[in-house]
């Protein structure tokens, strides 16, 4: 036995050297240091096809690249990259090269277009709750997530910044996190990530249309880069946004933040029948001491000297506290020289919480007791109305980087329109109080 074996090494040997003499001569193939796939993800109709591309490094050199499906009876793949449809389900296709390996996870849908039998967003719950120890413990969203097979995740959004939250990179919504709120503004925030990307994420769109974002709108931010937005349809206060931030660990390209404005600080309901609005009349004489005895009469604001620019005619009137109760402004800014734009007179209203309330018919019960009940124009951000002459009129709105609800009056002019002047009292708001953050740093959870 023992020679048995020692001759089968020694042939073994032999044969071992006579390969060695045939090809030590021939050129050694690197090992290969890069395989890229064209794509991650896939959304597939059954018996729809996609091709998968792999890019092998270094470049120079000829690779042979394997690919397989984890799950033939959902997706198949042949040996040229070519993915196919089978069934309704997700499937994992593998490239292989060497030592090196990718996926692309490929889901198969029975329905057409982007429709969705599973709505993979997560739930708008924007005031989760805790347990003492300050985990999550809220039922609904954590019954949400399990039968979405989302498991509990630290999720990183940025070098430094994570947050507790949900994964599963089997779905195209591959992550979500609840409770997230801005310091300032006390905005609500839910984050959820996506496969798809912006310019092509018919799937994600056809979950928010489910939820009631019907109408998203292609725009881009100041530094230019491409978003879609939109309001939710029934709730002028929660609104969602689309752009593109590859998240490596969550395999997702696209992140959708939906948030929810809060509601305003008010002193009290809206009182209809007060009559309270600053004049036009007498802004337009650009007579500070007109404007000074016409607050004096109506009785309810002070001037504040410290607040007004009496050179530029600019004069700010403010409500004093045993007066609030009485009158729907907080304050009043009668702007005579704004530096660019029509002179405009801007003021602050105590009772507005939220955009609901430009539904509210008592609105138009006090605008008319103010002269402006004509053309009365009720929008999704902001209510328009005119005085008598069609000459003058006031726009109230909610400027939500201070969380203050605005009136503003003007006069109608064909040069500068109603959201550039709405603008512009934004503007002149801003020199009142400091800049608002807005970089992922500042948010926090809700039980911090």
């Amino acid at each position: 036995m023992k020679k048995i074996s020692t001759l089968l090494s020694v042939f073994l040997l032999l044969i071992g050297l006579g390969a060695c003499n045939k090809e030590c001569n021939e050129e050694i193939i690197p090992e290969p240091t890069s395989l890229k796939l064209n794509q991650t993800a896939v959304t597939l109709k059954v018996g729809e096809t996609s091709q998968l591309t792999a890019t092998v490094e270094p470049k120079d050199q000829t690779y042979t690249v394997t690919f397989a499906s984890d799950k033939e009876t959902i997706a198949t793949v042949d040996q040229k990259g070519l993915i196919t449809g089978i069934a309704k389900g997700t499937a994992t296709i593998t490239a292989t090269v060497g030592k090196l390996s990718e996926k692309c996870v490929v889901t198969v849908i029975e329905e057409s277009g982007g429709t969705v039998t599973t709505n993979e967003l997560p739930i708008l719950n924007f005031d989760p709750t805790y347990d003492d120890d300050k985990v999550l413990n809220d039922a609904e969203i954590l019954n949400h997530e399990a039968q979405l097979g989302r498991k509990p995740q630290s999720i990183t959004l940025t070098k430094g910044v994570s947050f507790p939250g949900f994964a599963n990179t089997d779905l195209t919504i591959t992550g979500a996190i609840y409770g997230l709120r801005m310091k300032v503004t006390k905005e609500n925030f839910i984050y959820a990530f996506s496969k798809e990307s912006l310019a092509n994420c018919p799937k994600t769109i056809a979950m928010l249309a489910e939820y009631g974002f019907t109408d998203l709108k292609d725009k881009e931010l100041e530094d230019g880069t491409p978003i879609k937005e939109g309001i939710k349809n029934d709730d002028p206060i929660i609104s969602v946004q689309l752009y593109d931030y590859p998240i490596s660990d969550l395999k997702s390209t696209l992140v959708i933040t939906l948030s929810r404005q809060p509601q305003l600080e008010v002193s009290h309901p809206i009182i209809t029948t007060v009559e309270d609005f600053p004049s036009y009349t007498v802004f337009s004489t650009g007579d500070a001491d007109k404007i000074k005895e016409f607050e004096s009469k109506l009785g309810f604001r002070k001037y504040k000297v410290g607040e007004s620019n009496p050179d530029k005619r600019n004069l700010f009137f403010e409500t004093p506290d045993d007066k609030m109760e009485e009158t729907n402004i907080s304050w009043v800014f009668y702007i005579n020289t704004p530096g660019s734009g029509p002179k405009f007179i801007n003021s602050q209203l105590n009772f507005i919480k939220d955009e609901r309330d430009f539904k509210d018919s008592k609105l138009k019960e006090w605008l008319a007791a103010n002269g402006f009940g004509k053309n009365v124009k009720v929008l999704s951000d902001a209510v328009v109305a005119y005085d008598d002459t069609g000459k003058i009129y006031c726009q109230i709105f909610i400027e939500r980087e201070f969380s203050v609800a605005l009136l503003q009056i003007v006069e109608d002019s064909q040069t500068t329109s109603a959201s550039e002047v709405r603008r512009l009292a934004g503007e002149y708001y801003k020199l009142m109080n400091a800049t608002r953050p807005r970089s992922i740093k500042d948010f926090k959870l809700l039980h911090q």
